[in-house]
């Protein structure tokens, strides 16, 4: 019999679990997967999507900071792929949290929500994450660099042998030696993404 081994996925900013997501083809049925999403209105959509059987939803918001704050939602709203779907402004995939350095809020709609706002390291130690995380997919519209900043500064619990996170040019000189500062490596860039690996793992 072959043995499947059981991996730790952490889904940050994963939107439905499904649409553009590269971690939606990789997750087995008994992989530990986190998907935690801001926004409320997708929170069955990802339960409906997700591949495994031993998975936690969590709705917040991912920062530097816990606290309360405005979630606001996308101008242009979301179609999926299917052939007459409507548009449904509630589900936009570039809808997020507005601070002073998010570049992206010029996407969002005036509508907004009041959301609470965790760092990683609570959201990961709240639900009992393992020490040692197979990937980690931050993707959440301008918050990725603040997120990995506050990991790496206080985490000394956890490991991530591979991080992919979502690419935008006004941050990534910075986000890219952050990683690197941190011993990661980049492997693939994408257009829309970058996956970085871990030295010890290669």
């Amino acid at each position: 019999y072959a043995i499947s081994i059981m991996k730790t996925y952490i889904d940050c900013g994963c939107h439905n679990a499904k649409t553009s997501n590269p971690l939606y083809p990789l997750i087995k049925n008994n992989d530990r997967v986190l998907y935690i999403e801001a926004n409320p209105n997708l929170i069955d959509d990802i339960k409906r999507n997700t591949r495994s059987e031993n998975y936690t939803v969590v709705n917040k918001a991912i920062s530097n900071f816990n606290g309360t704050t405005k979630f606001f939602f996308d101008k242009r709203g979301f179609v999926s792929r299917t052939k007459g779907d409507k548009v449904n402004r509630k589900k936009g995939m570039r809808s997020g949290i507005a601070t002073d350095d998010n570049y992206l809020s010029n996407f969002f709609s005036e509508e907004s929500i009041d959301t609470q706002v965790n760092t990683l390291l609570k959201v990961l130690n709240d639900n009992n994450i393992d020490e040692t995380i197979d990937i980690l997919k931050i993707d959440t519209e301008g918050q990725d660099y603040n997120i990995l900043r506050h990991f790496f500064e206080n985490n000394n619990k956890y490991v991530v042998k591979k991080i992919i996170t979502e690419d935008y040019f006004k941050t990534n000189d910075y986000k890219y030696t952050l990683l690197k500062d941190n011993g990661y490596i980049l492997k693939k860039k994408t257009d829309s993404d970058s996956q970085w690996i871990i030295k010890t793992t290669q």
